[in-house]
This record gives C-alpha cells, structure tokens and sequence, in this order.
C-alpha cells in the first residue's frame, strides 16, 4: 500500500530497457517466487533505448513478472520481451502460461485491492499503472490481453518512446 500512496515524479532519462529487462529476469529467476517455474528473456539482446525513469520502469516489470509468476502453474514459463515498435515505440511485455483474464476482470486489474486470487492485496497492478500513468505524457501506455489463441496466458505489454 506504501507503493501505491508514494508517488514521485518520473525521472526521465535515456534507458537501455532490453538490459533493463535482462536485469529483471535474472534477478526474478534466482528469487524465492521462482523456484518451480523458469523465467526467460526473449527479444532483443542488443540496446533499446526508451525515454524513463529506469528506477521505475524497473519496479513495473518487477511487479509484472512477480504477478506472472504467481498466475502461472508449478513449472510453467514467464517470458519477457523488449521490441522496437514500428513508430518511435519500443516494447516491453510480460506474458504467463496462466489462465488468462477474462473480459470482465480486464475492466478492473488496475483497480486497487482488485484481485482474482484467494491471497494477495491487489496493489502490484495498480502501482504499475499508477507509474505508467505518470510516464504517460514522455509517451508509455500499458495493455493487457490473452497471451495466445484460446484460454491460456495474458501478455502486459508496455509501450515507450524510444529515445532520441
């Protein structure tokens, strides 16, 4: 809830988010949450550079992948990715092999203390775009959506200005 109250201006700056992202991951896969599932990192291994904040840009894809994790069953996969966008965007998700989100729930998994889960507050989405939101006038929007055809997985994809 402390995350939530907080807010503090974007510093925005020039980031490397596909190292970024990379830093994420490695330090997801060593964490407690991730010992019965594999985190992977795909897309670019080369810099992509965005416009923001990279302290909280990093707490985004933290709360993301720390929300995938939880979402996924024992030895599922949570993939993240970093891509140019066709414009001046670049792209980061984070996608499960959980259930998916229904209709219904994607009109409120950025509402606080919303959550689908018997355990668990419902604060990590909303301080995600609570950060996106303050990044939104350099450029970032957020997007949920069913990962794959049919009944499995959600992607969170994350857009950004790519920096000059």
């Amino acid at each position: 809830m402390v995350d939530l109250s907080k807010t503090r201006a974007p510093e925005i700056e020039a980031v490397d988010v596909s190292l970024l992202a990379r830093e994420v991951v490695e330090l997801a896969a060593k964490s407690r949450a991730a010992e019965s599932h594999r985190v992977e990192c795909d897309g670019s291994n080369g810099p992509l550079v965005a416009m923001c904040d990279p302290a909280q840009m990093r707490q985004v894809l933290w709360n993301l992948v720390r929300n995938a994790l939880q979402a996924s069953p024992s030895n599922g996969v949570v993939r993240v990715g970093v891509e140019a966008a066709p414009t001046d965007r670049i792209s980061l998700w984070v996608e499960d092999d959980g259930a998916g989100i229904d209709d219904d729930a994607k009109l409120r998994i950025f509402d606080a203390f919303y959550t689908t889960r018997a355990h668990g507050a419902g604060i990590g989405l909303a301080v995600v775009k609570r950060i996106v939101d303050d990044h939104a006038p350099h450029g970032a929007a957020i997007a949920v959506e069913n990962a794959k055809a049919g009944p499995t997985g959600a992607r969170f994809r994350v857009t950004l200005r790519k920096a000059p």
